[in-house]
């Protein structure tokens, strides 16, 4: 091929390897690997281009760097902000409308003593569980919102701890397995929290699940969790109203330079891996 055909062609795979990063077709590690990959045929080839590609790979790779630094830094300010507005709602939960329901139910539970007729003191009760099972809501909700754990202790403990309250309610077995050495910073601990919260609400609403298996787990740079488990599984390629909550975990992940993977088949159970770097 001669060298302004070359020249072309390596054109036309620059094109298409920004095309694919504007686009969203492909992410900005697969363009970088596509950019060297091109700098290395122009350079083998000997074509008149190569001098250009490669200052222009050097230059576009250090400009999506400083995009991924920019973006992971905006992600973090963004999730800064919606925890101090969970820990805000949650508070005011607690302080103000759990605070009421439980004095209305002192009040509930003092007029039925009052009561003699048996109607009436049958309507009675069935205000006062009306009114505890929407108290014992409330406070899942604060404890969803805001756990306190997750502020005073490690990852797996306030896992531990949310894992209590699933298992109560959905009446599932959780196996808890961790694998962490270190603390990931604040960030991957709170992108690795909600992915649990998500996925094992996934678990309990859809999934028919006996078993459960939470594991942490950690490598050189990074640290991952794996919510496993043994329910009726479904079409990956038809996720429903879990697709929405899982692409905000693989959004998360993906922002702080992380990843997300759900695999699932119809009656062998669902596997959801999230892994974050350390720092």
């Amino acid at each position: 091929m001669n060298a302004p055909a070359l020249d072309a062609q390596v054109a036309a795979r620059l094109q298409a390897a920004l095309a694919d990063l504007a686009s969203g077709r492909a992410d900005r590690s697969s363009v970088e690997k596509a950019l060297h990959a091109i700098g290395r045929d122009a350079q083998a080839s000997g074509s008149g281009m190569a001098d250009v590609v490669a200052a222009f790979s050097e230059a576009a790779t250090s400009a999506i760097e400083t995009a991924r630094r920019s973006q992971r830094e905006s992600v973090g300010r963004l999730m800064r902000l919606q925890e101090e507005e969970r820990r805000r709602l949650a508070g005011e939960i607690h302080d103000d409308t759990m605070q009421a329901m439980a004095a209305a139910y002192l009040r509930i539970q003092l007029l039925g003593r009052t009561l003699t007729s048996p109607t009436d003191r049958g309507s009675c009760e069935a205000l006062e569980r009306m009114l505890k099972h929407s108290v014992q809501r409330l406070r899942r909700l604060t404890f969803e919102l805001r756990p306190l754990a997750l502020d005073d202790t490690t990852l797996s403990s306030a896992l531990y701890d949310y894992l209590g309250q699933v298992e109560f309610e959905a009446r599932i077995r959780f196996h808890l397995v961790d694998g962490l050495t270190t603390e990931p910073c604040e960030q991957s601990r709170l992108v690795l929290y909600r992915a649990a919260q998500e996925a094992l609400t996934n678990v309990a609403k859809h999934a028919a699940a006996s078993t459960v298996i939470v594991a942490l787990s950690e490598d050189t740079v990074g640290c991952c969790l794996r919510v496993e488990d043994d329910g009726r599984g479904f079409r990956t390629a038809a996720l429903g109203e879990r697709g929405l909550g899982l692409r905000f975990v693989r959004e998360r992940a993906e922002a702080i330079g992380g990843s997300c993977r759900v695999a699932s088949k119809p009656g062998r159970g669902t596997n959801v891996q999230v892994w974050v770097p350390r720092r």
